[in-house]
């Protein structure tokens, strides 16, 4: 099983809706530093998944706090 710093791409770019309004990514830094929790705890308890897919969580779970805290 690969460490999801080794498999996780920098290339994350801000997205238009179609509003015409920017959404904003969270912070590369804290988008990595949640994966690897998330790897570790699959890890740990012997949970199949992907360093992609912990990626993935830990962009959404950031992206819905955020828009939690702008309302």
């Amino acid at each position: 099983m690969s460490s999801p710093k080794q498999a996780i791409s920098d290339q994350h770019l801000p997205v238009e809706d179609s509003s015409d309004s920017k959404l904003t990514l969270p912070a590369h830094a804290d988008i990595a530093e949640l994966a690897y929790q998330l790897w570790e705890c699959r890890r740990r308890n012997e949970v199949d998944g992907s360093a992609e897919k912990d990626w993935l969580e830990a962009e959404g779970q950031l992206q819905d706090a955020e828009h939690r805290v702008e309302e």
